[in-house]
């Protein structure tokens, strides 16, 4: 029965800003899926001026989904 009630629970992704000298840091902190990747590259697409950049943090990443790895895979090839 309590694998049914952990399955029901929404995952859950926390992502925290901090300005680094010219780059901006992204914490993730949680469970990140295709869904919360939305949010990510919301995030991204709202950072820095030209010549910056962004890192993602994913030390507080407890799951990625197979999705989720491909898309940071492609933002990793950029």
């Amino acid at each position: 029965m309590a694998a049914c009630l952990l399955s029901a629970l929404p995952m859950v992704l926390k992502i925290d800003r901090a300005q680094e000298g010219d780059r901006v840091r992204l914490a993730l902190s949680g469970d990140l899926d295709r869904i919360h990747l939305v949010e990510v590259e919301r995030f991204i697409d709202q950072q820095g001026e030209p010549g910056g950049g962004i890192v993602l943090d994913l030390g507080g990443v407890r799951l990625v989904d197979r999705e989720a790895v491909a898309v940071l895979a492609q933002w990793q090839a950029k």
